[in-house]
């Protein structure tokens, strides 16, 4: 840590956090996993310069349990040279066996309560 210019956090972690700021190096904490509740954020405030969300919900959301405006939003990016498709739809949709009507959804995401795939399946006119 010593070497380091900057920690970059991936959960709140207020050790980390803590033995950052004895080397006097900045904290950016990335709220990947929110929502957290407020008492985690009262604990570990005090040592993170930043918190990065994912969106702007998550922003909004959490924002209010922070207290501050120490949030910025950095969208997860997508390299469109490597994922543009080359090849047309149908093709594709051939290639993979899926039918030329069928509905298709990419799901990005982990699979857990609080993000409710099943919900967004639903909504989408599919049943699991």
């Amino acid at each position: 840590m010593r070497k380091a210019d900057i920690v970059h956090l991936n959960s709140l972690s207020i050790e980390l956090a803590k033995k950052a700021k004895t080397f006097g190096k900045p904290v950016i904490a990335v709220l990947h996993t929110a929502p957290f509740p407020e008492e985690v954020y009262n604990s570990i405030d005090d040592y993170i310069d930043v918190y990065v969300a994912p969106s702007n919900f998550t922003r909004q959301s959490e924002e209010a349990k922070i207290g501050s405006n120490k949030i910025v939003v950095i969208h997860h990016g997508v390299d469109m040279e490597l994922f543009n498709p080359r090849i047309p739809k149908e093709e594709a949709r051939r290639r993979f066996g899926i039918p030329l009507n069928a509905k298709v959804i990419l799901w990005i995401d982990r699979i857990s309560l609080e993000k409710d795939l099943e919900t967004f399946i639903r909504s989408r006119g599919v049943h699991p």
